[in-house]
């Protein structure tokens, strides 16, 4: 019995304990009840709380003593909401402004933000909070869509106050609670718009027409934004900094973040500017991922077109095997240091390296698959062969020299069918050049695509397809009898089967087929 008294009277201590928790009473520096601090990592203190800031809370333990100092951040989320709330250091109705826009997309990939106010018979004019754009009809790429942006990119604070204040003009004008309730909004607006001058004005209006309108809520903000009004210069700061992350601009951004420090770096407003370049490092590395992934697609089909303008076939070869990787790298990173020009090609090789693998592109060699030669335009394809067993290195070979040996290889192999071209290897050379120079650009581009992702060293093959000759129905020859040629009968099965040809009489006999040159089959690439 006297173990369960024992018990009974720590349980009515907890819940006294936490019956204080409960409400957070206002600290103003001087001495608090004991109450439970939650952490983050889920331990907790038992304490008081002798003095806050918008920075830490300054304790004392009840168990020892002893003064402890902590960082916001180090106290469990829901709880240090709650007592910033209480203490007055954040709106708990703050967020945002958004308002709907238009996204206008251009010809080199990007696009504008805006609203646009006229529709001019050669250009578009789009309002920002900056300026009133111009964009010729020229630089557009298609139709305009509708997004949700933060206010404050399409319009001045000013002109976003004017607009809210004209919505409850009906209601400013009154006195009493119908008054102070209008106030108390206009006030909350102005605190989301960085406006804090006009709401701490607003706060004081809304308590002057109703001191027993929410007064514990009023006093509170109305301190908060006083605060934030005397660091108007610092706050605008901050979101010129969040203005320019958004514009994709970080290069802007980081000077302007480091200057803050360098202006201001005993700010009380440093847990805000923290936040501020968290949001821009996390915003830069995943539009730098991204870009990365959709540039890297482009400029290598790019730079292929421009290559099979002018190149001979086997200069193509020699290009689309070794010189489009890196020349495909530093066209990224070009784009890429219009926004960021501290990026350099290593880190723009390693984040295509570590890219998210998801969705496939397609490039075909189409009819000039014989120009890949019998074992390559085959390789992959014939189920005979689907069990051979890749060459093994020494044992002992580290990554870094199975990179390099594998390069290597593919040099060799890439210079071989260069060779083979301008040599007299791939089938025929005359006919490989002359064929090459009938073909349509947008078949050499798919060519060299093909060509890039199994050879290049930087794509991943997903997939290799092969479709039957038309021709020769994938059998790689075709029977001539003496009135001319007969084609043997197709058979479709995936990959240029060439099993199950037919008995040839004594009249004819087989030749290679003119199209595949022997091969049997249409070479596809799936990579990503």
């Amino acid at each position: 019995m006297r173990l369960l008294g024992s018990i009974a009277a720590a349980l009515v201590l907890v819940l006294t304990l936490c019956a204080q928790d409960v409400g957070a009473p206002r600290v103003d520096g001087g001495a608090s009840a004991t109450r439970m601090i939650k952490l983050r990592d889920g331990s907790i203190l038992w304490a008081r709380i002798e003095s806050h800031s918008s920075a830490q809370l300054d304790l004392v333990r009840a168990d020892t003593g002893g003064r402890v100092a902590l960082d916001w951040g180090r106290l469990d989320p829901v709880q240090a909401r709650e007592l910033q709330i209480d203490f007055g250091y954040l709106d708990p109705n703050g967020g945002e402004v958004l308002v709907t826009a238009d996204q206008v997309p251009l010809t080199d990939g990007r696009s504008v933000i805006g609203k646009i106010v006229n529709h001019a018979p050669d250009a578009l004019h789009i309002k920002t909070a900056q300026s009133l754009l111009q964009l010729p009809l020229s630089r557009i790429a298609g139709p305009a869509t509708q997004v949700q942006v933060p206010a404050l990119d399409i319009y001045t604070k000013q002109e976003l106050y004017q607009q809210k204040q004209l919505e409850l003009a009906t209601g400013l004008a009154a006195e009493g609670a119908a008054g102070a309730e209008a106030a108390f909004e206009l006030a909350r607006y102005c605190e989301k718009i960085l406006d804090f001058a006009g709401a701490a004005k607003h706060y004081a209006e809304t308590a002057a027409k109703d001191p027993q309108f929410k007064s514990a809520e009023v006093a509170a903000a109305r301190s908060r934004a006083s605060t934030k009004a005397a660091l108007q210069e610092q706050v605008d700061a901050i979101a010129a900094i969040d203005l320019e992350r958004k514009r994709d601009n970080f290069d802007k951004a980081l000077a302007l973040s480091k200057a803050f420090v360098e202006r201001w770096p005993d700010s009380p407003l440093m847990p805000e500017w923290k936040k501020s370049k968290d949001r821009l490092d996390k915003a830069r590395e995943s539009y730098l991922k991204q870009q990365v992934a959709l540039l890297w697609y482009r400029e290598s089909e790019r730079l292929a077109r421009a290559a099979a303008q002018k190149y001979s076939f086997a200069q193509c070869v020699e290009y689309a095997g070794s010189l489009l990787a890196q020349e495909t790298l530093d066209a990224v990173t070009a784009a890429l240091q219009k926004s960021s020009k501290t990026l350099e090609p290593a880190g723009v090789k390693s984040m295509w390296d570590a890219r998210e693998k998801r969705g496939t592109h397609r490039a075909s060699y189409g009819l000039g698959t014989w120009l890949l030669g019998e074992e390559r335009a085959r390789k992959g394809l014939d189920k005979k062969k689907e069990g051979e067993k890749k060459a093994e290195l020494p044992k002992g070979t580290t990554s870094e020299q199975q990179k390099i040996a594998e390069a290597l290889q593919r040099y060799l192999d890439n210079q071989a069918v260069a060779r083979k071209a301008a040599g007299g290897g791939a089938q025929n050379t005359e006919d490989a050049e002359a064929f090459w120079r009938e073909q349509m650009i947008g078949t050499r581009v798919q060519w060299m695509l093909a060509y890039h992702a199994e050879y290049g060293g930087t794509m991943q093959v997903v997939a290799l397809q092969g479709e039957n000759c038309p021709e020769c129905g994938g059998k790689g020859a075709t029977e001539q009898a003496s009135g001319g040629i007969v084609p043997s009968t197709p058979n479709n099965s995936g990959g240029g089967n060439r099993s199950g040809q037919t008995a040839v009489n004594s009249a004819s006999r087989l030749v290679p087929c003119n199209t595949c040159k022997h091969t049997g089959v249409i070479r596809r690439v799936v990579y990503r």
